[in-house]
């Protein structure tokens, strides 16, 4: 009786050593596995710190203007909504002249903007004018552009696009003399002799200035222009100062103006649209700071 309780003990005892031995290779593999996988995070973690501080390098070197404000758009104006539009700029003509905003008549069929524009209606006698302008108060530094499409009448004389702060200081115009196919900055100095522009309701232009109202005391070009394009060929300006120069009012300027000028020796009449001003690099000494 002793020795077959002696052999049932025993008997007892090998299934628990059975099912250690077949559940340890189990523990083994998922102990394997739990750590390898952990190598991979650690490995992927490394890899993506590294990646982190490769964008954070190329971060640190770009200008914060750039990044945030390379599109930001004061204004648009399509000319699409008379009762928007019209009012909101300021009318100078001589006597004979006119300015409106309306059907486009021959000169839509030729552009994709819609049927309205800016007409400008000039009568028969020498040194007929019309200009439009329009004062902003947003306080613009650094990089500032102004851009529009345009038609030449008939008997144009000459066409004038500008920006200036305050009543006319640190004035970036742009002359394009149409008789003589010749374009200007300041209105005097001479960019191209060599231009050819089209004179027809069906032919539409387009122009775009930009110019720099960041002051420095110490340089008297730091106010200067940038480039002017002229339907698509775009003129090297950087070295060219700005007229009427006041580094006071280029830091703290009460109004940002824009005005275009048309001028006649003849009967004529020409259209104006998609006039676009941009703030390029209004904060240009903003960095972005690692800490």
């Amino acid at each position: 009786m002793k020795a077959n309780r002696k052999i049932r003990k025993n008997k007892k005892g090998v299934a628990p050593a059975l099912t250690l031995l077949l559940v340890l290779p189990i523990i083994l593999a998922i102990i394997t596995a739990i750590s390898f996988w952990s190598q991979n995070i650690i490995i992927s973690m490394d890899d993506l710190q590294d990646k982190l501080h490769d964008i954070r390098d190329d971060l640190g070197n770009l200008d914060y203007a750039s990044l945030v404000n390379s599109s930001q758009i004061i204004y648009i104006d399509d000319f699409e909504d008379v009762e928007r539009n019209q009012p909101q700029w300021n009318v100078h003509c001589n006597s004979g002249a006119s300015f409106n905003v309306g059907p486009k008549t021959r000169a839509n069929y030729s552009y994709y903007t819609g049927h309205l524009g800016g007409h400008f209606d000039l009568k028969s006698f020498p040194n007929n004018f019309c200009r439009i302008s329009k004062a902003f108060t947003d306080k613009c530094m650094g990089n500032v552009s102004i851009e529009i499409a345009f038609t030449i009448g008939p008997y144009d004389e000459y066409k004038v696009f500008s920006i200036y702060q305050n009543d006319d200081q640190n004035n970036g115009s742009i002359k394009i003399d149409v008789v003589n196919n010749r374009v200007y900055f300041n209105e005097t100095n001479l960019i191209d002799d060599n231009l050819v522009l089209y004179a027809n309701h069906l032919c539409w232009h387009t122009m775009k200035l930009i110019v720099n109202f960041d002051s420095d005391d110490s340089n008297p070009y730091s106010l200067h222009f940038i480039n002017f394009t002229l339907d698509g060929r775009t003129y090297d300006l950087t070295s060219k100062p700005l007229c009427n120069p006041d580094f006071d009012v280029s830091q703290d300027p009460n109004s940002i103006n824009v005005a275009y000028t048309c001028v006649s020796n003849g009967n004529s009449e020409s259209w104006v649209d998609d006039f676009v001003f941009r703030n390029l690099e209004p904060y240009k000494d903003m960095k972005i700071v690692w800490v």
